[in-house]
């Protein structure tokens, strides 16, 4: 009988481990997400595309989003913005980046 309490214990460990392999998964994406974004050059290549200019540092007010009522996706976010910063916003599905 402690034999068996004993394997059933191993086995439950063993199978909650393996039920972190997803978000570790994810983890593993994001982080090569960011790096990706932090390795690229610095240097833009806009040539024939009209571009924005913006002098001064962009603020954003405290803001929520759902995509269903009652469930947020993100609330109480604010956002600062300083002029000439660079900004990569990283999720479980990678980077939200501007399309080439």
């Amino acid at each position: 009988m402690l034999f068996l309490t004993y394997i059933t214990q191993l086995t439950n460990t063993v199978t909650n481990i393996i039920n972190q392999f997803p978000t570790i998964t994810e983890f593993a994406e994001s982080v090569y997400s960011i790096q990706e974004v932090l390795d690229a050059s610095e240097e833009e290549h806009n040539q024939g595309k009209r571009t924005r200019r913006y002098c001064r540092a962009a603020r954003i007010p405290e803001r929520g989003f759902a995509y269903v009522r009652g469930t947020p996706v993100f609330a109480g976010l604010s956002l600062v913005l300083e002029r000439a910063a660079t900004v990569a916003l990283v999720g479980a599905s990678g980077s939200a980046r501007p399309p080439s």
